[in-house]
C-alpha cells in the first residue's frame, strides 16, 4: 500500500507515504504537509486507489469495517435491552415490596381499630 497512488476529491492525486491498520498518510502534489486519513473509512467517501486491486481490497476492508460496526451496535443494543429488563425487574420487585408493606400496614391498622372497637364495646357492656 505504501507508495501507491490515490485520488482525493479535493486534493487530487497523491502518494501513500505510510499506512497502518487504522490510518493512511498521503502526500498530495498541491500540499506541503501530508494528510492523515482514517483507513478504510476514507475510501468510502473521498479517496480512491488508482490500482484496482488495492481499491477492491480497500472496499472489502470498508465492508468488513461496516459489518464490525453493525455487530458492535447490535451487541450494545442487546446489552442495553438486558440492562433495561433487569432495571425494570428490580423496579417491579421494589414496587411489590412497597405495596406489600403498605398492605401489611393497613391490615395492622385495621386490626388495631377492630381491637379498640371490641374493647370499647366490652367496656360499654360492663358499664351498662
Amino acid at each position: 500500500m505504501v507508495g501507491a497512488q490515490v485520488v482525493h476529491k479535493k486534493y487530487g492525486r497523491g502518494k501513500v507515504l505510510d499506512a497502518s491498520i487504522s490510518h493512511i498518510m498521503v502526500k498530495f502534489a498541491g500540499c506541503e504537509v501530508p494528510k492523515k486519513f482514517i483507513y478504510p473509512d476514507s475510501f468510502k467517501k473521498f479517496l480512491l486507489f488508482e490500482d484496482p486491486v488495492l481499491e477492491s481490497k480497500a472496499m472489502a476492508d470498508v465492508e468488513l469495517r461496516e459489518k464490525q460496526i453493525k455487530a458492535e451496535e447490535e451487541k450494545k443494543l442487546i446489552e442495553f435491552k438486558k440492562f433495561e429488563e433487569e432495571r425494570k425487574r428490580k423496579q417491579l420487585e421494589l414496587l411489590k415490596k412497597k405495596r406489600k408493606a403498605a398492605r401489611a400496614k393497613k391490615e395492622k391498622e385495621l386490626r388495631e381499630l377492630e381491637k379498640k372497637e371490641r374493647l370499647r364495646l366490652e367496656a360499654e357492656q360492663e358499664s351498662g
